[in-house]
């Protein structure tokens, strides 16, 4: 049986740095891998309706059902992992410059709420030039690198 990581975003923007990095780190582990992006994806919570009773089968229509076997499939390994362990460490920790959602959303400087105008300066605008690709930060790349290898080498 091959071992499968899971990788999670819960970045909203479109091919966000989290998620190119996270899947830098899942392509470095050397390890099947599979990438869930939880703004793509509609899970709603329990509405305590109780029509499940019956068949232990929720009744709320949403993506949960594809997204539950991955979930409990890592789980389980999870839990198998944790037996096994006397303690369970933290592998890594990886900080990546992001971007401010005002340079990404499309709205730019027309937007009320925007940050640029704080951290730049009054009369700045958002522009590409202010945005920072994960791809542009060599040494963080170089950590996501040996972050996956160290997964790799702990399952």
């Amino acid at each position: 049986m091959s071992i499968k990581i899971l990788g999670v975003s819960g970045s909203s923007v479109k091919n966000s740095n989290t998620d190119r990095m996270i899947k830098h780190i899942l392509v470095s582990s050397g390890l099947k891998s599979e990438f869930v992006k939880l703004s793509s994806i509609d899970v709603r919570p329990c509405r305590a309706c109780k029509k499940c009773v019956g068949d232990n089968i929720c009744k709320v229509r949403d993506d949960f059902p594809a997204l539950a076997p991955v979930i409990t499939n890592q789980v389980s390994k999870m839990i198998a992992m944790e037996m096994n362990m006397d303690r369970m460490d933290l592998i890594g920790q990886i900080e990546v410059m992001g971007n401010m959602p005002c340079l990404s959303c499309g709205q730019g400087g027309d937007c009320e709420m925007s940050t640029v105008p704080l951290l730049y300066g009054e009369n700045a605008k958002a522009t590409s030039d202010n945005c920072i690709a994960v791809e542009d930060q060599i040494e963080i790349l170089k950590k996501a690198e040996t972050l996956g290898r160290q997964i790799s080498k702990c399952l």
